[in-house]
């Protein structure tokens, strides 16, 4: 079983030209099995192109025996997606997950 692959996504706004960088980086590593974290925590904006291409890696994921699951999502984000009912089909959350710093041994 595969670990997830853990993405933060840095910018305001997931359409144009962020939407079309995000999906080329996305789907070249979505070549094996694969668990996706999307931490959409500033992210204040998305659109209906956006909502479909997550639906879309969502469903290509699943395919592969994978995921999609995208956490941080802001009340409108969240309210946007629960409108299109992408709920239904990926799962998600409104908290970001939690980053562990571990020291290194020298």
């Amino acid at each position: 079983m595969n670990a997830d692959i853990f993405f933060i996504i840095r910018t305001e706004s997931l359409k144009g030209k962020a939407l079309s960088t995000f999906r080329k980086e996305l789907a070249t590593l979505m070549a094996k099995d694969r668990r996706v974290v999307l931490d959409l925590s500033s992210v204040e904006a998305v659109d209906s192109f956006a909502a479909s291409v997550l639906a879309d890696i969502a469903s290509r994921l699943s395919a592969q025996g994978g995921s999609l699951k995208l956490v941080g999502l802001k009340k409108p984000v969240a309210a946007f997606f629960e409108l299109l009912r992408l709920s239904s089909m990926i799962e998600s959350s409104r908290f970001p997950v939690p980053v562990v710093s571990m020291p290194v041994a020298a």
